[in-house]
């Protein structure tokens, strides 16, 4: 449980740190829904749920994709955001394509990335 909750931190800090940072200077005019809270979530859940059924030639030295996705996540969340701000859209579904992008790129790099040696 304790390694679960450490390799969540290699993931959320980068999500947090180009998602939230950014987002942090325009909170008050962007409306937040669930799929944004499960950004934080989904994909990191879906990257170890893919480790733990088939870990197959991966090393530790892969633990490098946690913060490369993280990033991206945040990327995706940030966008997510300036879209809000420049084209605001009542029931706009550019939280849920967010998500979805993120959790697409965790299976991408799960499948993409090779066996790194440790």
């Amino acid at each position: 449980m304790t390694d679960l909750f450490a390799l969540y931190v290699l993931f959320v800090l980068p999500a947090l740190i180009f998602g939230l940072l950014p987002a942090s200077f325009v909170l008050e005019r962007v409306r937040f829904r669930l799929a944004d809270a499960l950004q934080l979530l989904a994909p990191y859940a879906v990257w170890m749920g893919l480790t733990a059924i088939h870990s197959g030639d991966k090393s530790l030295a892969n633990l490098i994709e946690l913060p490369i996705l993280g990033a991206a996540t945040g990327l995706f969340f940030a966008g997510r955001v300036v879209l809000g701000i420049l084209r605001p859209q009542p029931g706009s579904h550019a939280p849920l394509q967010a998500l979805a992008c993120s959790c697409l790129l965790a299976i991408a790099f799960w499948g993409l990335f090779p066996g790194l040696p440790e």
